[in-house]
């Protein structure tokens, strides 16, 4: 089943920033547990087009590796992406792999603000889907969604061989540190 997903769009790594609770730089692990989010609401699927009346969604175990921004986290913890195994995306997917390393753009979230999880007792969230998404390759970070081309309103990211925007993974630390 293909799903269509409403996102804000991103343009700066500083926008992505002031909308997360957390920045992290992780190693990304397994899948720990599946469950569609219905909000609280039993789960039905539509009869015509088989989707859920929710998100299905995947929680990948992840290892924090380095705290860029915000609170301090546990040294594990569970993000929620849509389930790759359910869904397909009209648009730029959510998907992390196992063993990728990225630099995640994150919202906390809990039996409160998602009522209709019960396969984890607290997630992250990414903050606009695919853009919360830096994915890392030693020293060059590239951002998952092209369109997010400018660390803040005054810097630009550099454009690699392939035409995608990148930056060195050292810039970042020191960008996020306010030098």
């Amino acid at each position: 089943m293909v799903m269509h997903v409403d996102r804000e769009l991103y343009s700066e790594i500083a926008k992505l920033r002031a909308d997360s609770d957390v920045v992290v730089l992780v190693a990304v692990g397994d899948v720990v547990a599946r469950e569609v989010d219905t909000g609280g609401n039993p789960l039905v699927f539509d009869e015509d087009t088989g989707l859920p009346n929710g998100n299905p969604l995947a929680f990948h175990g992840v290892e924090a590796l380095e705290m860029l921004a915000g609170e301090l986290l546990p040294s594990e913890f569970a993000v929620a992406t849509f389930d790759a195994e359910m869904v397909t995306l009209d648009s730029e997917t959510d998907w992390l792999e196992s063993g990728q390393t990225a630099i995640l753009f994150l919202r906390r979230e809990d039996r409160e603000s998602a009522p209709g999880i019960t396969a984890v007792s607290e997630h992250f969230s990414l903050v606009g889907g695919p853009q919360g998404i830096l994915e890392v390759e030693g020293d060059v970070v590239r951002p998952r969604v092209a369109t997010l081309d400018r660390l803040d309103e005054d810097e630009v990211l550099t454009v690699d061989d392939a035409g995608a925007p990148s930056v060195a993974l050292s810039r970042l630390r020191t960008w996020f540190r306010g030098e």
